[in-house]
């Protein structure tokens, strides 16, 4: 389960959770140690002081939800989804929980059950504890909204946030994001640049500000944030991602590999990290390990490895298998042109014209002039011997790109036939 995007790095915070407390001073003390802990990023001191406060307090569900909270730091979504499931079996009206639950599944892209928890947390909001709980939650809730192409909304609800705190460097990481997602590129730098200001060592507006640098494609400038945000904080697995594309954008592939091993190493479970990687070996004609690697993020909850393994089983010729895990990817993205393109190549390459077509057509009716679905439909009609049909299709290609020579070739190679 994780964030996904395919090849187009958008780098996600985790938004800081709110661990909750309530109960008896002893078990108020006891979560304060393990608090403590967290802070420091000890999560497996952590770990092991809440495993023992509940040999003594199996009811007290602060301590669930916190250990399920460093849990999640470390990359354990399972251990982390179950001990907040745990805390809410035991303390149903604790906003905080319901938030970290959220917060988890934000940060595992399932977004429906995210939505839901923040909105109940929200619905529990005079029950929170921390004086911060609500806060959180807007922010949080705000960057899911984001995240599901609904910035208006995230916008109106992070205004609420903003009400709640006006000094909080995470808030302005949130909005830099938003601005980022909608294209605004300029304002989305100077919130990141506003989140530095208030806390100079905040990792994740480095690394935030270094997206928008590879987005611009100011490569060296990007390298620079992210570098120093791993510095700051070396267990911020979008940041590895984000490093091996820069790497790979400036042809360090080797460097690149050797950054998502190490990220590997950190977050196993982390599935954009495998299909970067795959995506380098894949570049290199490495196709065996291409796909173990696509494959391990397929297991890691990203989809995007179906492509990434139809677009390999095309190359290699094993087209069935193309087929089947382009299909499969499709049913999640129907719309992905490049997707469709390619199952449309293996259709051909199948002599199933009929399919192929099918799948032009789909691409043609999202985006009538779109070069490269015009020109592979035209192969097409001319391994169906429907020549006028070709020939009318590239010299409309060529009416739009008089530069398209691949489609001024087949002419030329119509012509040569006839």
């Amino acid at each position: 389960m994780i964030l996904r995007k395919y090849i187009i790095t958008v780098v996600l915070i985790m938004i800081s959770a709110v661990l909750a407390a309530c109960g008896s001073r002893v078990e108020e003390e006891l979560n304060d140690e393990g608090y403590n802990l967290y802070l420091e990023g000890l999560y497996d001191e952590a770990i092991t002081h809440y495993t023992q406060s509940l040999v003594n307090y199996p009811e007290y569900g602060a301590f669930y939800s916190n250990r399920g909270m460093a849990y999640f730091e470390k990359g354990d979504v399972a251990l982390a989804l179950e001990d907040l499931n745990q805390a809410i079996v035991l303390e149903p009206d604790m906003p905080e929980a319901y938030l970290n639950r959220g917060t988890v599944y934000l940060g595992s892209g399932i977004y429906d059950q995210a939505s839901k928890d923040f909105y109940k947390a929200i619905q529990l909001k005079d029950n929170f504890k921390d004086e911060n709980g609500l806060y959180y939650t807007y922010l949080n809730l705000g960057t899911l909204l984001n995240e599901i192409s609904q910035p208006k909304e995230a916008l109106a609800v992070l205004e609420k946030a903003f009400e709640l705190n006006k000094k909080d460097e995470k808030l302005y990481n949130a909005l830099g994001l938003i601005y980022k997602s909608i294209g605004d590129y300029e304002r989305a730098l100077s919130y990141f640049n506003g989140a530095i200001e208030i806390n100079e060592d905040y990792a994740y507006a480095y690394g935030n500000r270094g997206s928008v640098y590879y987005l611009t494609e100011e490569y060296r400038i990007a390298l620079s944030d992210v570098n120093t945000a791993l510095s700051m904080d070396p267990y911020i697995p979008q940041m590895y991602d984000l490093k091996a594309k820069i790497l790979i954008k400036t042809g360090e592939l080797k460097e690149a590999i050797r950054v998502l091993d190490a990220g590997i190493t950190r977050w196993v479970n982390y599935a954009d990290l495998y299909i970067t990687r795959g995506n380098i070996y894949f570049g290199e004609k490495a196709y065996g390990e291409a796909l173990m690697n696509y494959g391990l993020g397929i297991e890691y909850g990203n989809i995007e490895g179906y492509k990434g393994q139809g677009v390999t089983y095309q190359v290699i010729g094993q087209y069935e298998d193309a087929i089947s895990q382009l299909e499969t990817y499709l049913q999640n993205n129907p719309g992905d042109i490049s997707s469709l393109i390619t199952l449309g190549m293996v259709y051909r390459q199948t002599k199933d014209y009929d399919l192929s077509l099918t799948q032009y057509e789909k691409v043609l009716n999202l985006g009538p002039n779109h070069i490269e679905a015009m020109y592979q439909k035209a192969l097409t009609y001319i391994d169906m011997q429907a020549i006028s049909e070709a020939e009318k299709i590239l010299n409309q290609v060529l009416s739009i790109d008089p530069d398209h020579k691949a489609s001024r070739e087949a002419l030329k190679n119509i012509e040569v036939k006839e």
